[in-house]
């Protein structure tokens, strides 16, 4: 089944299964290429997909995106304000004994880019803890040394630019996407070939989760019969694997 005729099939599923269904309300907030929001205030990206996707194939749940804040969603997510959140690492800040966690979903990997300069190589990465990085507000990192925290990855970037800090960490995606966009880019920046840190990305529940991992697990296979899930990766470059041992190259090109 062709690409365009999977999603004439979701059209058509969408509007005839949501009806009587239970909500689970599903935590978003800009995280790319999962969560995205463009100029327009539009919202997109992969979970949006997953979600659509979802709604189509099953009638007894509806699943519907709520956006939160990176630096919100840990308290909401406790207090039950939702059900889930999609690609998340426990690493990042979470209380296991106050949610419920999926077995893998994606590997993940951050790397760490700095600006370009004469002479700047390789070895700058070797002695992180003497620099100072720029990062987004409510992420997780394990560097201590934060010169300045701003509200998303552009905006690091630009920072990063102008020099006020001396290095960033962008999630592999991010960083690809990126720079598919702006070749020129590349020029501009060192990238360490060795990633910052490794995740393996998960499904978060709440405690009061109205969805039981078992179930939802069963929809998301659902979607990889269909082929549809492999669609979804395909379409924001994404290697959908997932390896205890792997990690994502950070040696761009």
């Amino acid at each position: 089944m062709s690409i365009f005729h999977r999603e004439a099939l979701l059209l058509v599923l969408v509007s005839s299964l949501s009806w009587g269904a239970t909500d689970i309300d599903v935590a978003v907030y800009p995280f790319s290429p999962f969560v995205e929001k463009t100029s327009d205030n539009e919202w997109h990206g992969v979970t949006f997909d997953i979600i659509d996707a979802l709604n189509a194939i099953q009638s007894d749940y509806h699943y519907r995106p709520v956006v939160t804040s990176p630096y919100r969603v840990y308290a909401e997510m406790y207090m039950g304000r939702f059900d889930m959140l999609l690609f998340q690492d426990v690493s990042w800040g979470w209380d296991v004994n106050k949610v419920i966690i999926s077995t893998p979903l994606l590997d993940y990997s951050e790397c760490y880019v700095a600006r370009y300069k004469a002479g700047r190589d390789q070895n700058f990465f070797n002695e992180l803890n003497k620099l100072t990085m720029i990062g987004v507000r409510g992420f997780h990192y394990f560097e201590k040394k934060t010169s300045l925290l701003l509200r998303d990855d552009s905006q690091i970037v630009n920072a990063l630019l102008r020099d006020r800090g001396d290095f960033i960490r962008l999630g592999f995606y991010r960083l690809q996407d990126m720079l598919k966009q702006d070749p020129e880019l590349r020029s501009k920046l060192i990238i360490s070939i060795h990633p910052a840190q490794n995740y393996h990305l998960r499904a978060i529940f709440a405690a009061t989760s109205d969805i039981s991992i078992m179930v939802f697990q069963e929809h998301l296979a659902s979607l990889a019969r269909l082929g549809l899930l492999d669609d979804i990766w395909k379409k924001y470059g994404i290697q959908s694997r997932v390896d205890e041992d792997s990690t994502l190259d950070c040696n761009f090109k």
